[in-house]
């Protein structure tokens, strides 16, 4: 077991817990911590930080947190996966946004995750898994609009561009989706080219046959 430093780049909510991905500072690589469970989700309670006061907080993006990662254990649809120790989180620091640009995507290749969908299928991760499940772009021509989800749920979504490619996908970081839910449904929202903004992509845990792509965690200057 070792206590790593960990630069918060996604935390969101998932069926049955939450997701969090972040660069490791020592070694400067994606790692996503996952629990013993089947599908690796983490327990809400088991993310949260606690204050000088003894009140607990979730995780911002931008925090660096120290945490402890018992060892790899990657999956063909999740190279970066972690087994994530039993001891709390804690809050080491904070970065910012220009801190971002050595972790920036900068291939002129648009495709994300092995394809250029919105979701890889299990026998296209059987043939040629992919490197990374989790990336930083910074997507260009960005629209937000809302959905519903297949459970009828209002959600929100991102559409934009990869070098000329366009995706279109769901929005699971919670704290930036709060954002968006005064947008009536089936609405859209530009966002604002003045505002930097970078997305974290994460590829999903197996769904019906399907790894879908999401939109992770959201980070503007």
């Amino acid at each position: 077991m070792a206590r790593r430093e960990i630069l918060c780049l996604a935390f969101s909510k998932r069926d049955g817990g939450q997701c969090f991905g972040g660069i490791d500072l020592e070694t400067q690589k994606w790692v996503r911590p996952v629990s013993p469970k089947s599908s690796g989700e983490l327990p809400y309670h088991e993310c949260l930080i606690r204050k000088p006061d003894g009140t607990f907080v979730e995780p911002r993006i931008l925090d660096v947190l120290r945490i402890d990662l018992q060892g790899p254990q990657p999956r063909p649809a999740q190279p970066e996966n972690w087994l994530m120790g039993e001891a709390e989180w804690e809050l080491v620091g904070r970065k910012k946004f220009g801190d971002l640009a050595p972790w920036i995507r900068s291939t002129d290749d648009p495709e994300i995750f092995r394809n250029y969908g919105k979701s890889v299928s299990v026998e296209e991760i059987g043939r040629r898994p992919p490197v990374c499940s989790l990336t930083l772009v910074r997507p260009e021509n960005l629209v937000w609009k809302t959905d519903l989800n297949t459970y009828g749920k209002k959600r929100a979504r991102g559409v934009f561009s990869i070098c000329g490619q366009t995706y279109d996908l769901p929005l699971t970081d919670e704290a930036y989706q709060r954002n968006l839910m005064n947008l009536p449904l089936h609405a859209s929202k530009a966002h604002d080219p003045s505002t930097p903004i970078l997305l974290t992509l994460s590829l999903g845990e197996l769904w019906h046959g399907f790894h879908y792509k999401l939109i992770a965690g959201v980070i503007t200057g």
